[in-house]
């Protein structure tokens, strides 16, 4: 019988996906492992396989369209068989038994549209305001030809509802499986824990040397630029594996402390922020962090980051100094117990051998999730930091 592949649930918080592209066409023989289709889930677009070999029969959700997880996307025919078998809705059973995202109750879904990110980003460059479409898409998803026929004032499907006499004196940007991630999660951090903070302020003379004075020979040994976020991820990274009860997390079983660091790190991207890992951190030298960085970052901005990629962090760095930031306290990233947070280099005026001199200096905060660790260890785990940023000879 034909083999169906359907959207699958990539990740605890995942409700439903979209269909980026189909890399084969209906009548095309395919391997099984070949990719045949795109799509984005809540954070990173993935390729799916084909099942099985075989014959695509039949493309059962086009491009661009919004569908609950398990819904079929295609069916894999084999010899002898045709594409007229009925395919029946993914069983409700298995709705029910997914795994809920965090801050909602079982069972709970709220009413929303669905719009394709491709839809979204062409009704903003055109100014039309998608809430107020009827979508032509599977499951009523207002995709890019609707965009296109409301912003030349078409009459079809895409006509703005009936029900809405008035333009309102908003413009609603429909949530992308991002941004409602984003939202599930740190609206459930900042609930359910306790957060606490500390900060410290640091001279950053020798971090700024050290990039000089190493800088250039990194960048010709690994073809990055050094920056202070990778002096930061080495230090942070090196002082975990030191500092275990910062290298936690809270369950309800106990507090587990980590054996390896996984640093996340967060990038800012269209529609959101990602927090790549960097597995092992504590073990790599500060040209291999280096490049980690790199990657991650570069892969983050272009919406190449794998599932693997974004799941295992054990900590979390955040720099927002060069946004101009001096100070700021972040949010948990559950389950992770604990979040630096990094301010901008700026020149103060400090007291050194009793002598006023202007010096670079510049913000660390640190957030710890107060049900893993106390201030104490906290207020240890600043206070080395600080010491090995202004010591010489940092990155040696």
């Amino acid at each position: 019988m034909p083999v169906e592949l359907r959207m699958p649930g990539l990740g605890m918080t995942m409700e439903e996906g979209t269909v980026i592209a189909w890399l084969v066409k209906e009548g095309d023989q395919v391997s099984r492992g070949q990719v045949i289709v795109q799509i984005e889930s809540e954070k990173v677009a993935y390729d799916l396989e084909a099942p099985a070999d075989g014959v695509i029969g039949k493309i059962l959700v086009p491009a661009e369209g919004v569908v609950p997880v398990g819904t079929p996307l295609v069916l894999i025919l084999g010899p002898g068989e045709t594409g007229e078998a009925t395919v029946q809705p993914a069983p409700q059973a298995a709705e029910a038994q997914r795994p809920q995202p965090l801050g909602r109750q079982a069972g709970e879904r709220p009413d929303r549209q669905r719009l394709s990110p491709r839809a979204r980003k062409l009704a903003e460059e055109l100014g039309v305001n998608a809430s107020t479409l009827v979508g032509s898409g599977p499951g009523g998803s207002v995709v890019e030809k609707d965009i296109r026929e409301a912003a030349r004032g078409g009459t079809g499907r895409a006509a703005v509802a009936e029900s809405i006499p008035v333009q309102p004196p908003f413009t609603v940007h429909p949530l992308t499986s991002m941004r409602r991630t984003i939202a599930d999660r740190m609206a459930a951090s900042a609930r359910e824990a306790p957060h606490f903070f500390l900060a410290v302020e640091v001279d950053a003379s020798a971090l700024l040397h050290c990039r000089e004075a190493q800088g250039a020979r990194l960048k010709a040994e690994t073809g990055v630029e050094l920056t202070i976020s990778d002096f930061l991820l080495r230090l942070t990274a090196q002082l975990l594996a030191k500092h275990r009860a910062l290298n936690a997390s809270y369950f309800p079983d106990g507090i587990r402390q980590w054996h390896e660091v996984n640093l996340g790190l967060a990038v800012a991207v269209e529609d959101g922020l990602v927090v790549p890992v960097i597995r092992r951190a504590d073990r790599r030298s500060l040209g291999e962090l280096m490049v980690a960085r790199s990657d991650l970052v570069g892969r983050a901005r272009a919406r190449k980051l794998t599932l693997d990629d974004l799941q295992g962090g054990t900590f979390t760095l955040s720099n927002l100094g060069h946004l101009g930031i001096d100070f700021f306290t972040s949010i948990l990233n559950p389950p992770q117990g604990g979040i630096l947070s990094v301010g901008a280099i700026r020149e103060h005026p400090a007291v050194v051998g009793g002598q006023v001199v202007v010096r670079p200096r510049m913000v660390v905060g640190l957030t710890i999730d107060h049900r893993v660790t106390d201030g104490a260890a906290g207020a240890r785990f600043l206070g080395d930091l600080r010491s090995r940023a202004e010591a010489p000879g940092l990155g040696e």
